[in-house]
């Protein structure tokens, strides 16, 4: 009797829960889309995943482009660390967990970068107005400069922000 309809740029698997994709074990394992929703500048977007990432390492499980367009890495104790544009925002610690599933999103609107985890936000930093992503000739799960390590499930990129109540449906 009621229905809603959101246009998404990219789903990578859309699979019962622990079902997802699986970067255990393979060095240098990676998904490459090829479409990345990212076709010119984005100045809002959404990047939302579940994840369950094996023991953390320095500089591991990157997804995106590059650091010059768009990039989201960890450290070993956690931090993300996420670049826009050629800059680096900065280190949110303690975003990442190993070893656990949880849900994670990455917001950027009207210039503000916002994480959340399991739906529940997390962190906000201010960027610039005129933050942007430029377009991206490529998106992957995995990076050749930040490997995966982990499965993922449910890989989704918006071309808009997604409010708390949208990332919980």
């Amino acid at each position: 009797s009621n229905s809603t309809t959101r246009e998404r740029a990219i789903i990578v698997c859309n699979a019962d829960s622990k079902n997802g994709l699986s970067f255990s074990g393979r060095d240098n394992a990676k998904v490459v889309a090829s479409t990345n929703g990212f076709s010119g500048q984005s100045s809002a977007f959404t990047v939302e995943w579940w994840m369950r990432p094996d023991n953390l390492q320095s500089n591991c499980l990157g997804i995106g482009e590059s650091e010059s367009t768009f990039l989201v890495t960890a450290e070993a104790d956690g931090r993300a660390n996420i670049y826009i544009g050629g800059r680096k925002i900065r280190g949110f610690s303690g975003y990442i967990i190993a070893n656990e599933w949880h849900h994670y999103a990455v917001i950027l609107e009207n210039g503000y970068l916002t994480l959340y985890r399991d739906g529940e936000y997390f962190e906000k930093d201010y960027i610039s107005y005129s933050a942007s992503i430029p377009s991206l000739g490529s998106f992957t799960i995995g990076n050749d400069n930040a490997r995966m390590n982990g499965q993922i499930d449910e890989f989704r990129v918006w071309k808009k922000a997604l409010n708390n109540e949208a990332l919980v449906e």
